[in-house]
């Protein structure tokens, strides 16, 4: 009696797993090229029109309220809104930083 055995001729899987790119990246580029004309057609990456984002430069929270100078929360005098902030990520240099030194300065001439 005789069997069917497969000819040694190298690692299957490695063949495999090349046909399955060979088949898979044309699909997944295709796929993704529509996805984007799609978003792009129907206006998924156009930046909304809501207010100007202002973020409390004391206690972090956001205040939507257009016209507002000093923020809800913490009483502190707010910043001019910024009218591109989600048009784009601001940059490190453009986030304001709190010190621990600069609120004790603050917060000294208010405590009795």
């Amino acid at each position: 009696m005789s069997t069917l055995e497969p000819v040694p001729d190298g690692p299957g899987c490695i063949r495999t797993l090349a046909i399955f790119a060979l088949v898979a990246s044309p699909v997944y580029l295709l796929l993704r090229v529509v996805a984007r004309s799609a978003r792009q057609m129907y206006g998924f990456e156009a930046v909304p029109d809501e207010p100007p984002l202002v973020i409390c430069p004391r206690c972090h929270n956001t205040v939507l309220e257009a016209g507002w100078t000093h923020c809800p929360y913490c009483g502190t005098a707010l910043p001019e809104p910024q009218t591109q902030a989600r048009a784009a990520a601001p940059a490190d240099s453009d986030v304001p930083t709190v010190t621990a030194a600069s609120d004790a300065e603050t917060e000294a001439p208010n405590r009795l």
